[in-house]
């Protein structure tokens, strides 16, 4: 029938008829539920009108975005793709309306009035033909792709992905992931693509793209991954490729296919795991593997003091947010930096004032290329950490509460959902606090784990780093011989604000600058009492050292 929708995501196709109102969300009650994380519980909505089918945001926290800006309400025509929840996290779904398959969303069916709508804002033009870089069109490819199955046995030799996007089976699923993504492969819950095979490690492997190409990567698994009848760490991915997560007998075969064609390496066998190695490989491995869980023993000792093992459980990590910042100039520059949950309840995050307040008194200004000052964002973005190897997911808007630019040290208050939903009480029930210590009682030679999101990495996900206290440099204007603590654990760009958790999983101090290139410095949790005490109180801060 003419005008029936066809609705493809990563579970699986449904289509539907005019008259049917079509809901989306993690709600099981929903038409389509989708299991997303970036997905709110109702998220939106899809029916059809006079003029042909329509898709509504419903007041989702991420959003509906169509060609990388987000809408209220947009008509669907032709064939499109919209992602629930912001990219490249969000849920990427493509629509096909019957009798249009070959026509794509064009600038005729761009900020189109409907009756009993509110307007519909255009999507920029210059997106229009860059569906076929949005990873769901697969040229060539059986008709049952893209979104479901491959076909059976399917190493798509032939088949041609467009554009960057990398299309990829595993147990009987089919997933499609943008650049910027990086997706995990394994047997935990949290996985983006999850295997219940027992060989398959918790955290087997993942791929990424790192702005060249696509990558498979290996996550230090103890039944390994295998490609072409090699073990391998790391494998830059192009065509159909299959691998094996664990041996060729027990294992997961996965095939990834994206652009470019698989070139088999000399004296190896396509397609198929190695066989089984000798005693002195197996002698080998085991040594390795020993060595891998002594390590990880050392981590959690050093991670986790004798009376405390929260660490180990990651309750210090997910009090770790990222900020993304935007400023005002006329090309908006974007900042990252780290943030602590200081106050759950209230919304309280820790950073330093460059991160979320450069152009205060105290800092020195930041400047573009040009000499340009930058001034302080239009809007802060606070991404929240679900748990260890999880990806921070962009949650909250929040603004500045208390800055001390002599200090170097800011309170932000999370004040709107990113879909700008006003903050109320017991909306903020997934935050954790983090207990603070007194800086005042560390000393040289005392232990650190740094936790941050720097932009060295490349990650999503916290980002930790150990070391030790290497000692106070003091500050004459702040009248202190402690002004700072230094420290020998790594921190980068991206790590501004974070957290500096002593044994005890408590603050200990806020990674601040890095001197020398070489050696960091964070400032002590004491001297951000005062600023949380008037955030909290609702008060205004002022510097005594002004």
């Amino acid at each position: 029938m003419d005008n029936n929708i066809r609705i493809r995501w990563s579970g699986g196709e449904r289509s539907y008829s005019p008259g049917t109102v079509v809901r989306f969300g993690r709600e099981p009650s929903n038409e389509i539920a989708l299991v997303n994380t970036n997905v709110s519980r109702h998220h939106a909505q899809l029916e059809y009108i006079a003029t042909g089918w329509v898709i509504h945001d419903t007041g989702s926290a991420q959003g509906v975005w169509l060609n990388g800006s987000r809408i209220s309400s947009v008509p669907i025509s032709g064939v499109c793709s919209v992602s629930m929840g912001q990219p490249p996290n969000g849920e990427m779904l493509e629509f096909t309306v019957a009798g249009n398959d070959n026509t794509r969303i064009g600038v005729e069916s761009q900020g189109t009035e409907l009756p009993g709508s509110p307007p519909y804002p255009s999507p920029p033009t210059s997106g229009v033909a860059g569906f076929e870089s949005a990873g769901t069109v697969v040229v060539g490819a059986s008709p049952d792709r893209p979104g479901g199955r491959l076909r059976e046995g399917a190493l798509a030799g032939a088949t041609v992905v467009t554009g960057n996007a990398l299309n990829l089976e595993c147990a009987g699923v089919s997933y499609s992931f943008q650049p910027g993504q990086i997706a995990t492969i394994g047997r935990d819950e949290s996985s983006d693509v999850m295997s219940t095979n027992p060989t398959v490690s918790r955290h087997h492997a993942r791929v990424r793209h790192d702005g060249t190409g696509w990558l498979l990567e290996d996550g230090g698994s103890s039944s390994g991954t295998f490609v072409d009848g090699r073990r391998i760490s790391q494998l830059r991915l192009a065509g159909s490729v299959a691998a094996w997560l664990g041996s060729e007998e027990t294992g997961e075969r996965i095939v990834m296919v994206t652009s470019g064609t698989h070139v088999v390496p000399k004296g190896s066998r396509p397609g198929q795991a190695p066989q089984k190695k000798g005693p002195i490989l197996v002698v080998a491995l085991i040594a390795v593997i020993a060595l891998i869980a002594a390590g990880a023993a050392i981590y959690v000792t050093q991670f986790a003091g004798p009376d405390n093992d929260e660490l180990a459980r990651g309750t210090v990590l997910i009090t770790t947010v990222a900020i993304v910042t935007v400023d005002g100039l006329e090309v908006p520059i974007k900042g990252q930096g780290s943030g602590t949950i200081v106050d759950a309840a209230k919304g309280l995050i820790l950073t330093n004032a460059h991160v979320a307040n450069p152009d205060v008194e105290g800092l020195d200004p930041v400047t573009t290329e040009d000499g340009t000052v930058v001034p302080n964002p239009q809007q802060i973005v606070i991404s929240v950490t679900p748990g260890l190897d999880k990806s921070a997911e962009p949650k909250y808007l929040a603004e500045v509460k208390a800055v001390d630019g002599y200090l170097d040290l800011a309170v932000l208050k999370i004040t709107k959902t990113i879909g700008g939903q006003f903050i109320e009480d017991g909306d903020l029930d997934e935050l954790t606090s983090i207990d603070l210590a007194d800086s005042d009682t560390s000393s040289t030679g005392d232990r650190i784990s740094v936790f941050g999101f720097p932009t060295a990495a490349e990650a999503s996900t916290v980002t930790l780093s150990s070391g030790v206290i290497g000692g106070p440099v003091g500050d004459n204007d702040l009248k202190t011989n402690r002004a700072f603590l230094n420290i020998d654990a790594r921190i980068s760009p991206g790590n501004s604000g974070g957290l500096a958790a002593n044994d005890d999983g408590e603050l200990i101090g806020v990674p601040t600058i890095i001197r020398g290139g070489e050696v960091g410095s964070m400032r002590p949790v004491n001297f951000a009492l005062p600023l949380m005490k008037a955030a909290r109180a609702g008060e205004t801060y002022k510097t005594p050292y002004g």
